[in-house]
């Protein structure tokens, strides 16, 4: 076969991964993503722990993989994160992109298909629900009129730590001028 048609059933696999993962079969999600994985392994005939391998499907699934696992280490505990964007001001920033990002995936560029993204209310609000436990980090997507002038002075730092033991995270942002 073709390394796109590999691919192909790579993507297809991490799909209906996602499904399951929405209807809360974490284990049949992760054992469907283990599977495929070996079978990328023997269709494309590599020994992937001793090489480079340069497949974005299968780094996909891999840090699907690592993803599925933190979940299921959590004994299936969710948290729910809110919080607010504002302006110095107080003023409340609408149709903020705000994406949750898992500690696997904060080197990578944000893709469309982010687990956790909303878009903040009329008052500058977003929430995520069950976030499962591990470490995050909070990107914003802003419109240049939103953000210009001003700047969020994000440290990389700046973890959002779950353990699953809280119930609401709150996390709050204000922008300030330039």
């Amino acid at each position: 076969a073709e390394d796109w048609n590999i691919d192909l059933f790579g993507q297809i696999a991490a799909l209906q991964a996602e499904m399951l993962i929405q209807e809360g079969k974490i284990e049949e999600a992760y054992d469907k993503i283990v599977a495929e994985m070996e079978s990328f392994k023997k269709k494309h005939q590599i020994d992937i722990e001793n090489d480079d391998m340069e497949s974005v499907v299968y780094q996909q699934l891999e840090r699907l993989k690592e993803s599925l696992e933190t979940r299921l280490e959590s004994d299936h505990k969710t948290v729910t994160i809110k919080g607010t964007i504002l302006r110095h001001d107080g003023t409340p920033l609408e149709d903020v992109g705000v994406f949750l990002r898992e500690e696997n995936m904060v080197n990578h560029s944000v893709t469309p298909d982010e687990r956790y993204q909303v878009l903040t209310d009329e008052d500058g609000q977003f929430v995520f629900h069950d976030v499962y436990a591990g470490n995050y980090q909070l990107n914003l997507g802003f419109t240049f009129e939103q953000i210009d002038g001003y700047t969020w002075p994000l440290d990389s730092n700046d973890w959002i730590e779950i353990d699953g033991d809280e119930n609401i995270v709150t996390y709050d942002i204000e922008i300030n001028p330039l």
